[in-house]
């Protein structure tokens, strides 16, 4: 783990000298020298596989899962949070009932929108990586479901399969990385821009057990090896921070013939990532929820379950020196949406009305088509 406390530069712009003698500011409001703190908060869901709402396979009603109650944590975070940032790391399309339907009715066809990128439009993320399960029902579908998408969804050791092994002219599936230019607010309630830059990574034995989608089309690299390369571009190109969304395990899969490189233990190591989101596992990171654990170096990482059961948080309390960002310290949690009560899971959140409101019909029809079928 390397120290938090490197220095990250920032490119700006002076103005002419004659903008003083005028009485002009020497900097926009945006990168105004002050030594106010910035906390910037990250949130995190992963391996939502369909759960949009609080309901099983067999449309009983349940408590410890369901986007529809992350919703509402996500905006209780940003009502009280002026600098948050949400992420996913992958497996949003397949895995449960309810995606089933809406691959065998093709929806997407008709034009509408896939339910899942409908919420997460709404919701607003700021971006997004692939996971392994998004390749299920096949390039045509994942390719479909994501025509609507509002927010960037980036992975960066996926690559159209040119049957060389030359990697020098290889070319990437999704957009590897992407760089979002962000206004945050310091403690003094000054605008300060920063460019945060976003890298997606996927386990690379999506290629297996896929192999019958990806074989002659699409191809993995090493996830160490990619983010050799595409990093440095990044801190070549502006990025402040940079946050790494990985659907990778803390160890590389099992059944991975290359284990080296292909690790959450491994990604850390990487200089100059500040952020690692991951998933894959389905388990949490930090292990006790609501706890905030404390770091004073990076990557600070975060794992927030699996179905929408928790909430992954890493706040970062930032400081710019009029040149450079730098990251003082950072901590990290995870927040249930549920609790057990004498053997019982509760809800601790009520469920987010517009989240409810957006899954009312594709619910209903769902249902009917159970009914159809069942007959």
């Amino acid at each position: 783990m390397k120290s938090h406390m490197r220095k990250i530069t920032v490119v700006f712009f002076i103005l002419p000298i004659i903008g003083g003698l005028l009485g002009l500011s020497l900097f926009p409001s945006a990168y105004a020298t002050s030594a106010a703190p910035v906390k910037l908060r990250i949130l995190q869901t992963t391996d939502m596989h369909g759960h949009m709402m609080d309901e099983n396979d067999e449309g009983e009603s349940v408590s410890d899962f369901g986007l529809v109650r992350t919703a509402t944590l996500i905006k209780s975070e940003r009502n009280e949070n002026k600098n948050v940032l949400l992420f996913d790391t992958g497996d949003i399309l397949e895995g449960n009932a309810f995606a089933d339907y809406i691959f065998q009715t093709r929806l997407m066809h008709l034009g509408q929108t896939h339910p899942v990128i409908h919420v997460m439009n709404t919701l607003r993320y700021d971006a997004m990586t692939l996971g392994n399960h998004e390749f299920n029902y096949g390039i045509g579908f994942l390719t479909e479901s994501l025509r609507d998408v509002t927010f960037p969804i980036v992975s960066s050791n996926i690559y159209n399969e040119d049957m060389t092994k030359n990697i020098f002219d290889d070319v990437s599936y999704m957009n590897p990385y992407v760089i979002l230019d962000r206004t945050l607010v310091d403690a003094n309630g000054d605008e300060r821009a920063i460019k945060i830059g976003v890298i997606g990574f996927l386990t690379p034995i999506v290629a297996d057990w896929n192999s019958n989608y990806f074989k002659q089309k699409l191809k993995m690299r090493t996830i160490t090896e990619t983010a050799n390369q595409y990093i440095p571009q990044m801190k070549a190109k502006g990025a402040d921070i940079i946050i790494a969304l990985a659907h990778v395990g803390v160890n590389a899969d099992k059944g991975l013939a290359e284990q080296e490189g292909n690790s959450v233990n491994e990604l850390k190591s990487i200089e100059n990532i500040d952020v690692i989101l991951f998933g894959h596992s389905h388990n949490i990171f930090p292990e006790k929820p609501n706890e905030w654990l404390q770091s004073q170096t990076t990557p600070l990482i975060v794992q927030a379950g699996h179905w929408g059961n928790h909430l992954g948080r890493i706040e970062l309390e930032l400081t710019y020196d009029g040149e450079q960002w730098i990251i003082e310290e950072g901590a990290t949690s995870v927040i249930p949406i549920y609790k057990q009560v004498k053997g019982k899971k509760v809800p601790n959140v009520a469920k987010d009305k517009q989240v409810e409101a957006l899954m009312k019909g594709p619910y209903n029809e769902l249902k009917s088509f159970r009914k159809w079928h069942a007959h």
